[in-house]
């Protein structure tokens, strides 16, 4: 949780806190505020974690305004005393921040937001989230919110701690939002990018190289001609053989992953270029043959008489 106090030794037994930023303790990696909050105030009501504005399930690209608010815990002080704090992750869409909260809030990357000094004034917050694209399967995304309700004791002013984070109440919970079937139905219907490949002459048949062009395909699926598809199971790049090959072919080969296929990329293989059996033998007369034949016709005109 972004802990209104997180401290570090200064001097003996005196400490600092970081009012402007304690990102990671929203629970996502285990920690929560926790971590800095540890002793509720005595005689005061539990504090109480409420996350609104999740859908029940989530549209590709929606936004969505959350309202984070802490309930319970010890009684609140009016400003310029701090009152609460949270830290907001999750693990897809990403989070932005309502125009005019840039003073109150910050981002820590696209997948966590806190606060800052002046969003320590309130036990009520509001940020965005929007929902993943179609960039990679729908899945449910999950969500962890931490906070506190704070009992005032800390210096905002001068960015000190005097201990009172032992005094503050906190809580966290964790939700799920699944992707709507709105969502499944679009990833369904788009195609993964095609592969590429290169075809080459081997020794004895041919050999294809390629690659996916989506990192979501898996698998790659191939026919010669109008033959039964087979699939392999492959990484980014792979490697087809075909030994034995001659002839004139053509070859079909897709993508496939998660649900989908690609548009089939198509690879003419031409012929061999193996002689072909049963040509006809030429009928020249061969050279070496020719020459003996000349002579012998000079010899019997030499011996012709004259008229």
């Amino acid at each position: 949780m972004a802990a209104l106090l997180v401290f570090v030794a200064l001097g003996v037994g005196q400490a600092a806190a970081n009012f402007a930023a304690s990102p990671g303790f929203s629970g996502k990696n285990g920690a929560t505020c926790t971590a800095c909050h540890t002793v509720a105030p005595v005689g005061s009501t539990p504090a109480t974690a409420v996350f609104q504005g999740l859908p029940e399930a989530w549209v590709p690209g929606a936004t969505y305004s959350l309202t984070l608010r802490v309930e319970g815990g010890p009684l609140a002080k009016p400003a310029p005393q701090p009152q609460g704090g949270f830290d907001l992750a999750s693990d897809g869409g990403r989070f932005q921040l309502q125009a005019g909260t840039e003073t109150l809030f910050h981002l820590v990357g696209d997948q966590e937001a806190t606060y800052r000094p002046a969003g320590t004034m309130m036990r009520e917050w509001h940020v965005d989230w929007v929902a993943p694209d179609l960039a990679v399967r729908p899945a449910p995304v999950r969500f962890w919110l931490a906070v506190l309700a704070a009992d005032g004791n800390h210096v905002v002013a001068t960015n000190t701690s005097d201990g009172g984070e032992r005094f503050d109440s906190v809580a966290a919970l964790t939700a799920m939002v699944p992707p709507s079937s709105a969502a499944s139905a679009a990833w369904n219907a788009l195609p993964l990018l095609s592969p590429t490949a290169q075809a080459s002459r081997a020794s004895n048949g041919w050999e294809v190289a390629g690659r996916h062009g989506d990192g979501n395909a898996t698998t790659i699926a191939f026919r010669l001609d109008t033959g039964a598809w087979e699939r392999r199971d492959t990484a980014a790049s792979w490697h087809l053989a075909f030994p034995g090959l001659s002839g004139v072919h053509t070859l079909t080969i897709q993508s496939e992953g998660a649900g989908r296929a690609s548009p089939p990329l198509v690879i003419a293989l031409p012929g061999s270029g193996d002689a072909v059996v049963g040509a006809t033998q030429s009928k020249s007369t061969p050279a070496t043959l020719a020459l003996p034949l000349l002579a012998f016709a000079f010899a019997l005109l030499a011996r012709r008489p004259v008229p």
